[in-house]
């Protein structure tokens, strides 16, 4: 099933057809659009597959929120009113919520409960106590919650209300999750991503056979099955980052972390190849954890210290091992050559080969190596024979004209002489320089 990007006048991008279903690789200079095109591509596609996480995440921003302060205000209104004991169980289970925006709904339901239970323990309050007042400042604090109805039901009852309005509102949560509409899709991209309103799928979209995952005309966002895990690698200091302002960094080293062992791909392909036949994992004891590198000679150290070339390596060594690399993973590569010396140039080439031959990984790739390119066209020759041009595919940026700033993607195919033209041009300007006398000499 094919799956592939479509882009049309799109900040730098004038037009491209990318493939996603193999290997794909984008050359062109900088500002040409090829990282637009990456980290766009991983934007919307990860998001189409994490609808359901987004229906989360609105629904904790706009409607689980607002309960849980009008919960933790209400209870800090009730001193003197409930006992202290009743006080302290309400806070405590009130209060790790502030720290996760992960939904426990059933603690919630419980610390309703909670609150209905202590609401119950307040005596009868003279209408000219003072008492009166913090009585009716709790009616107001759950008046944004349930509306005026706080004002003509017991107290207790107040709970009763919140607890059937949470209730409400994971119906409401669940049918989102099943209607999948693009308008919430819309929203969560403007605010994640700063794209006005949204962003515009005639202008950029993923297709699956022809299919659009943005489709606004039925107000849709489809769910993806080409593709079930999508990784956007820009960079090996991504390693260990996992409390970043980026997401991609985030779920990544997330992504590192899980547990489960695979021993039946060759990294190295049984080739001696130095510091990259070692191996590296995720360590957790009791409160210490770290990425390990375990050299061949048996001595280990910390990843997060080691070479960012090693850590490139790593870091696939690690997704593979986690479970995490399978044909239905996408992986988005932005220059994964820039860290690299030119002869693991070569070997990070043949390893983006080998993981799409033998276990089906899609690969996007954004590169200004000559070296990599080259790799990857002659490596993939050998490995897939008379099946390359099914495999693999180059694309090239091409400025619309002298005076413009947008650029067009040519499929290239497996031709790769347009791109080597482009990278010759820097040694035409290295040669310009051949007659210069040396005045330091």
């Amino acid at each position: 099933m094919s799956l592939r990007v479509k882009i049309e006048h799109f900040r730098a991008v004038e037009s491209a057809e990318i493939k996603l279903d193999g290997i794909s690789v984008l050359s062109g200079i900088n500002g040409s659009g090829k990282s637009t095109i990456a980290n766009q591509t991983y934007n919307l596609l990860s998001s189409a597959i994490k609808y359901e996480e987004i229906v989360d995440q609105n629904t904790w921003a706009k409607d689980i929120l607002p309960i849980i302060q009008a919960l933790f205000f209400a209870s800090n209104n009730l001193t003197g009113l409930i006992s202290k004991t009743a006080l302290a169980k309400l806070t405590n289970e009130l209060y790790p919520f502030f720290s996760t925006n992960y939904i426990h709904l059933e603690k919630l339901h419980a610390a309703i409960q909670t609150l209905k239970n202590a609401l119950e323990t307040i005596p009868f309050i003279s209408p000219l106590d003072k008492k009166q007042n913090q009585i009716k400042r709790t009616r107001k604090i759950f008046e944004s919650i349930i509306g005026n109805i706080v004002d003509i039901i017991d107290l207790p009852e107040i709970a009763t209300y919140i607890d059937e309005r949470l209730y409400q509102i994971e119906k409401e949560a669940t049918r989102a999750k099943a209607e999948r509409k693009a308008g919430l899709f819309q929203k969560f991209w403007k605010n994640a991503f700063g794209e006005g309103n949204g962003i515009n799928p005639n202008l950029f979209n993923i297709y699956e056979e022809s299919v659009p995952i943005l489709d606004t005309e039925n107000d849709n966002v489809a769910i993806p099955s080409t593709v079930k895990n999508v990784f956007y690698i820009d960079s090996p200091m991504a390693l260990g980052e996992n409390q970043s302002y980026r997401p991609h960094w985030n779920l990544l080293n997330n992504s590192l972390k899980r547990k489960n062992s695979y021993s039946d791909f060759d990294f190295t392909g049984n080739e001696n190849l130095g510091l990259l036949n070692g191996s590296s994992n995720w360590v957790k004891k009791d409160n210490y954890e770290q990425f390990i590198y375990h050299r061949p000679d048996g001595k280990s150290f910390n990843l997060l210290e080691c070479a960012t070339g090693l850590k490139s390596f790593s870091i696939l060594q690690m997704l593979y091992a986690s479970g995490n690399l399978n044909d239905k993973t996408l992986l988005i590569l932005d220059e994964p050559e820039a860290h690299l010396h030119p002869q693991w140039v070569v070997e990070y080439a043949r390893l983006v080969i080998r993981l799409h031959k033998h276990l089906g990984v899609k690969f996007l790739i954004a590169s200004h190596s000559p070296d990599f390119i080259r790799a990857i066209k002659h490596v993939s020759e050998h490995e897939f024979g008379n099946n390359v041009q099914d495999k693999v595919c180059f694309y090239l940026a091409e400025s619309i004209n002298s005076d413009s700033y947008t650029y067009q993607f040519k499929n290239c195919g497996l031709n790769i002489s347009p791109i080597f033209k482009v990278f010759n041009k820097s040694l035409e300007k290295i040669d310009l320089y051949s007659g210069i006398e040396d005045f330091d000499a």
